[in-house]
């Protein structure tokens, strides 16, 4: 969603208009609204991305245990909706298609229609920037609304309960700062994902089919940011220096993973070395989670296959660059985390306004603290 430039505009221009006039002219009707709230329905709402939802799976599942019967339901997108499609702690999922509705916005109509024959009484809205957000909060009915009061991004007129998004504190905790205003009790911060059996059955004997040997040392590394995080990328040549030093010096099977955008990236490193490391590209979210938790240890950037990895407890050594640990470091303790060495570095708040054109800030972290810090792990 940050790359679609389009979508973007639209969400920025249109939606902060939107959100103005809604303020406006519905203003005495917000204030009233905030005196009460006892919900029976509940909406969440979080359009990207798969890592921002990851984090907030600790905020699911302690609203899940404050209201026990409640029914709730939460928004999502083609980007997210894998990462919950087996999470106990919702009554359902609502795939809004955001691509579609650019081309066609009439249809926007049909989905409000939707939202409304649910009767939420408060939604929840867990976007941080995106103006569509607050409007389908609003647009949906609920009588009680809460989300971030994002400084610059102007979505916050139509909320009955406002939260300052805090660029200072991980994200797992502002998450879980838009429940503490509804006073509801936060008994457990970690993340965690879902994976069916028969999926680890088949990991398991993918990695036998790979060589591997029972109790062998299996290291991951995700080389790519996804199609847009380039900029967080540690450079090829690194990675490829590292997986060599790494066979020279210790009995270890290494994989390289990523999703189908990064498959020319990873086919890349993997024909330039004269040990070919197994490949898992392209891979459907349950299987990765699988794979990752099969890692001694995890080598990437900041992206989604991190947060991945912190959920199912396995150590990551997390590299960044643009984007600052404190908010989107791995959640845990177990973990190493490098940052560059840039004066400039960290850059990124929202995750799109890098203060740079040619992102040199990654390549000064170097192979040597990488491998040290795998080498820990291999003790």
């Amino acid at each position: 969603m940050r790359g679609n430039k389009l979508f973007k505009f639209i969400d920025a221009y249109f939606g902060k208009s939107l959100l103005f006039i809604f303020g406006k002219l519905f203003r005495q009707k917000i204030q009233l609204a905030s005196m009460r709230y006892q919900p029976d329905r509940i909406l969440l709402i979080k359009l990207s991305a798969m890592g921002d939802t990851i984090l907030m799976i600790p905020a699911i599942r302690n609203l899940r245990q404050a209201y026990p019967k409640a029914s709730i339901k939460m928004i999502v997108t083609r980007v997210n909706s894998e990462v919950l499609a087996d999470c106990p702690y919702l009554d359902g999922l609502i795939l809004l298609d955001l691509e579609r509705l650019v081309k066609k916005p009439w249809l926007s109509w049909s989905f409000i229609k939707l939202l409304r024959r649910e009767y939420f009484d408060l939604a929840i809205d867990f976007d941080q920037w995106l103006r569509i957000s607050p409007l389908l909060a609003f647009l949906s009915g609920a009588e009680q609304r809460v989300g971030f009061q994002t400084p610059g991004q102007h979505r916050d007129q139509t909320y009955t309960k406002r939260v300052m998004h805090d660029p200072d504190k991980h994200e797992v905790e502002c998450f879980l700062d838009l429940l503490r205003v509804l006073e509801v009790p936060i008994t457990d911060k970690d993340p965690e994902l879902w994976v069916p059996r028969s999926i680890t059955v088949k990991v398991n004997k993918t990695l036998a089919d790979w060589g591997a040997e029972k109790g062998e040392i299996v290291i991951g590394l995700h080389p790519g940011c996804g199609s847009h995080g380039f900029p967080r990328q540690w450079p090829e040549q690194n990675y490829l220096d590292l997986i060599k030093r790494l066979q020279e010096e210790h009995q270890v099977m290494i994989v390289l993973t990523g999703g189908l955008q990064e498959e020319g990236l990873v086919t890349r490193i993997a024909a330039k070395l004269e040990v070919k490391p197994a490949l898992a590209v392209g891979w459907d979210l349950a299987e990765t989670i699988a794979l990752v938790k099969k890692f001694k240890v995890l080598v990437c950037g900041n992206t989604g296959v991190m947060h991945i990895a912190a959920a199912v407890k396995t150590p990551v050594v997390a590299l960044h660059g643009p984007t600052d640990p404190r908010k989107w470091g791995p959640w845990g303790e177990k973990h190493t985390v490098l940052t560059a060495k840039s004066s400039c570095s960290p850059c990124l708040y929202l995750g799109f306004e890098y203060a740079c054109h040619d992102y040199p800030c990654m390549a000064t972290i170097s192979v040597d603290e990488v491998y040290g810090a795998i080498s820990n792990y291999l003790k």
